[in-house]
Parts: structure tokens; C-alpha cells; sequence
């Protein structure tokens, strides 16, 4: 795999980071256990959110890059449905499902 990678720097659309990380200067030259690393381990490591409804104290945990749906206040004051990522998340906001 090494071997295919060695003229990456030929495309053109330039060197390809992905492979120069892998199999360049300080890179680990193992594709293999990158790709075991970002699959398997890596969305372990993942921040998390967690929270808890005031009114019922029902507590509700989700990620980072995770969709929620979501009532959130407009500039008119209505409460309009929406699906954000988890980090989007604003203390104003209304959870209403994964």
C-alpha cells in the first residue's frame, strides 16, 4: 500500500494529505490501524452533552456530531422544529428527540 501511495503527490489535485499523513515525515505508515483508530476509537473519545429538563427533570445525553430535533425560539417568539447537531445545542432551546 506504501508503494501505491509513493507518486500520491503526482494528482491533479495535489498531494493527498490523507495518504502524506499516513506515509509521510512523522506518520505512522500503517493505513490499516489509522483506519481501525478513526472507526473504532476514535467516536469514543467524542464530547458529550448532557441535559435536564427544569420542568420534569428527564435528563437527555447526545453527542457532539449527533442530529437532535429541537424546538427553538424565532425573533417572532414562536417555537419553530428543528434538527441541529449536538453542539449547536443553546440553552434556550427545547429537546425534543434523537
Amino acid at each position: 500500500m506504501c508503494l501505491a501511495m509513493a507518486d500520491c503527490g503526482l494528482n491533479e489535485n495535489g498531494i493527498d494529505q490523507v495518504c502524506y499523513d499516513i506515509y509521510g515525515p512523522g506518520g505512522s505508515n500503517d493505513a490499516h490501524s489509522v483506519t481501525g483508530f478513526n472507526t473504532f476509537i476514535s467516536p469514543i473519545h467524542g464530547k458529550i452533552l448532557e441535559i435536564e429538563d427544569s420542568e420534569t427533570g428527564e435528563k437527555h445525553v447526545f453527542g457532539h456530531e449527533q442530529k437532535i430535533k429541537i424546538k427553538r425560539k424565532s425573533f417572532t417568539g414562536e417555537l419553530t422544529d428543528m434538527e441541529v447537531l449536538g453542539k449547536d445545542f443553546r440553552p434556550d432551546d427545547v429537546f425534543v428527540s434523537y
